[in-house]
């Protein structure tokens, strides 16, 4: 990108007339509106499995000095920072290692196409942080039901013995464990996701079904039904026991348009500075990011502490924040949740380097990935930095909530 522009540059130079031409037609356009941040509500009560747990109300802290993530109607792409390679050299290799499917950065060849794993984990204050998470290349958060969310930890491999703690199944998580192929592991599941998954053939691991005691252990000195955790052993063998094929399917490839060679900013006129982002998806889960320039990442914060891996004290750091608008709304009377993913689009923002830029998403079949483009036509896929990435599923409804804060 870096060269088209100084190549624009040189014959711009040559012929003054051009540049006087192009100066002329040039029109500035409409910058990123600012407002306050907007509480969101909750529309129902918690759930019954969840009904053991006290959920207190807190009230909304969230900087007034923020901008609106209401989408720009025309986003533009974002810049890349040239590491001088030469076009015509060949892309890196490393003896013995493969680029992760899942960040873009380099893991044992061991696990080269290898089907992953999505592990659904419990997100209430009462279990947090969990553990394993610090393993996980990408991690999904998206409301559940009563207002609070579960997360979905993609991992290449799992190595821990400790993961979770787990809880169970919900049919929009299924959707996106397919983009992955990847072997689902869940402790319970509504009638929702049972249906869901078995529409979809998913290959998964249930502690409520006959493999639930080869791959998840309880810990008792935790009350149920938080207590439920599985193991990176645990999964392999229910693997085995399952009979579930390892390797990947054929037409699955990297997760997202990653940037090898160049570090992706968002610039440009509807880029806007996000030294902190809030996600307030309810009165009760009010998680925050924030920049960190010392490593170029994100942490994540929610119910008052900064998200660690509980087993080994390590931050979990996201190099890529994606929000991704949806329309989602009660699927029955018991305020369980669903939402327009397959065969749907809709709008949301790709966050790096401590800059946000407004993007639009599209998803196809129930395997298809979500990609994200700079434009509405769907053309020029968002490019997306080498690392760890933070993905928050947020209803349409309550954007303009999301807000981001500059220094």
């Amino acid at each position: 990108m870096n060269r088209k522009i100084a190549a624009r540059i040189m014959i711009l130079a040559l012929v003054p007339a051009l540049l006087f031409a192009g100066a002329c037609g040039k029109k500035g356009k409409e910058k990123a509106a600012s407002s306050s941040a907007i509480p969101v509500s909750s529309s129902s009560s918690i759930a019954k499995e969840e009904s053991s747990e006290v959920i207190p109300e807190e009230s909304s802290v969230i900087s007034s000095s923020v901008v609106s993530s209401e989408i720009p109607e025309e986003p533009i792409s974002s810049s890349v920072v040239s590491s001088a390679i030469p076009e015509e050299e060949a892309e890196e290799t490393r003896e013995g290692m493969v680029r992760s499917l899942l960040t873009g950065d380099w893991i044992d060849e061991k696990y080269d196409r290898m089907r992953p794993y999505t592990v659904m984990l419990n997100n209430i204050e009462y279990a947090y942080p969990q553990s394993g998470t610090s393993e996980a290349g990408i991690i999904y958060e998206i409301l559940a039901e009563g207002g609070i969310t579960r997360l979905m930890g993609v991992f290449d491999d799992i190595t821990s013995d400790r993961v979770g703690s787990c809880r169970s199944a919900r049919h929009y998580y299924v959707d996106f464990s397919e983009e992955y192929d990847a072997i689902y592991v869940h402790f319970g599941q509504t009638i929702y996701a049972t249906n869901e998954m078995k529409k979809m053939g998913t290959d998964d691991l249930s502690g409520l079904s006959a493999e639930g005691s080869v791959v998840f252990y309880r810990d008792y000195k935790i009350n149920a039904p938080h207590n439920a955790f599985a193991s990176g052993t645990g999964i392999a063998n229910g693997m085995k026991y399952k009979g579930y094929r390892t390797e990947l399917a054929d037409k699955v490839g990297p997760h997202f348009n990653f940037s090898y060679k160049d570090v992706v900013v968002p610039e440009g006129e509807k880029a806007v500075q996000a030294a902190r982002i809030d996600l307030p998806f309810s009165y009760y889960t009010k998680p925050y990011l924030t920049y960190d320039k010392n490593d170029g990442t994100y942490t994540r914060t929610a119910f008052g502490s900064v998200h660690v891996d509980r087993s080994t004290g390590e931050q979990l750091k996201f190099t890529n924040v994606f929000i991704q608008f949806v329309n989602e709304y009660n699927i029955d009377r018991n305020g369980y949740q669903t939402m327009d993913l397959l065969y749907s689009n809709g709008t949301g923002w790709y966050v790096t380097k401590e800059m946000a830029i407004p993007v639009y998403w599209k998803k196809d079949g129930g395997t298809d990935r979500t990609v994200f483009y700079y434009d509405s036509s769907f053309t020029e896929e968002v490019q997306v930095n080498v690392g760890k990435t933070y993905y928050a599923v947020f209803p349409s409804s309550n954007a303009s909530s999301v807000t981001f804060t500059g220094e």
